[in-house]
């Protein structure tokens, strides 16, 4: 029988494609921006971003396919190859009610790919469709890509709860390097609802890193904080990040946190690769995942 991956239309040969109405949503978005013309222009090399508006612009204009289709690849695992992540990460978000903390959030790309993708494969009927609410915590140090993100989730909520999928968000300024910002964002994470399962995604933070690794040690306490605070609820951690030196480097790191007793981690440092096509050239590039995935083993 042919894996999930292989049934559904946005993946063809060794190449994903996004869902056409999240696609849509971002050609609108770059268009009340007044970007389009820019997102069918070069994309710079190296890695792009930050706190300011015009930073945030670029990084949404230049890197929001790539990150979508990373974990839509993810949901898909297409040669099951991911270890059983995929197929536990679908499982995780089949019905009921789920909460994901959403750091750093950016403009939504990562969560938009992920729940894009189990919307699209519930549209083709390849997975359950059962009533399904999802509550967000979403955490950036850019005002101007929560705002992005804010406007982007609006535009999904309706076309996801199409297929049984309800959103419901909540944006906050966070700064990792402030110990009291992670406190704050996990408070507001945990008081959002009473949902059966907590989800942390973390995607895309090796960027973060660029000329900044002797800075890490220090940084490192929100991941151990999360650890900490979740020591009585079900859930997972899915670290997910592009394939680059930066990504093995964090990801070594935080193998040897010494925070896991409870933990089931699997890790991966090899990588995946695949090609994606963009949403406005609609050209294939390459694309890549690292992911490390952090299950609780129990709730005591």
């Amino acid at each position: 029988m042919k894996s999930i991956a292989a049934r559904t239309a946005n993946w063809n040969g060794n190449t994903i494609s996004l869902p056409n109405e999240l696609v849509n949503d971002y050609r609108n978005q770059l268009s009340s921006l007044g970007r389009l013309n820019d997102a069918q222009g070069e994309s710079p090399k190296g890695e792009i971003g930050g706190e300011s508006e015009e930073d945030t612009h670029q990084h949404f204009i230049h890197r929001f396919g790539a990150s979508a289709a990373r974990t839509s690849f993810l949901i898909l695992d297409p040669h099951d190859e991911i270890g059983g992540i995929s197929s536990e990460l679908r499982d995780s978000f089949t019905d009921g009610q789920i909460s994901v903390l959403d750091i750093p959030c950016g403009t939504g790309a990562s969560i938009l790919g992920f729940l894009g993708c189990i919307y699209q494969l519930r549209k083709e009927k390849l997975i359950t469709t059962l009533p399904l609410d999802v509550y967000i915590t979403a955490g950036d140090i850019s005002e101007h890509a929560l705002k992005i993100y804010n406007d982007m989730a609006e535009q999904a909520q309706h076309w996801l709860q199409n297929e049984g999928i309800r959103i419901h968000w909540d944006c906050h300024k966070w700064d990792i390097t402030d110990h009291g910002s992670t406190a704050s964002l996990i408070d507001n994470w945990f008081s959002q609802s009473k949902s059966e399962e907590w989800i942390v995604m973390i995607a895309a933070f090796s960027g973060f890193l660029a000329g900044k690794k002797s800075d890490f040690d220090e940084n490192k306490r929100f991941v151990q904080h999360i650890c900490e605070r979740m020591h009585n609820r079900l859930g997972s951690i899915t670290w997910i990040e592009p394939i680059s030196n930066d990504s093995q480097w964090i990801f070594n790191k935080i193998e040897n946190l010494g925070s896991w007793g409870r933990w089931a981690v699997r890790f991966f440092k090899i990588g995946f690769s695949f090609k994606w096509i963009h949403p406005i050239k609609l050209v294939a590039y390459n694309g890549g995942l690292r992911v490390f995935h952090n299950k609780r083993t129990n709730n005591v």
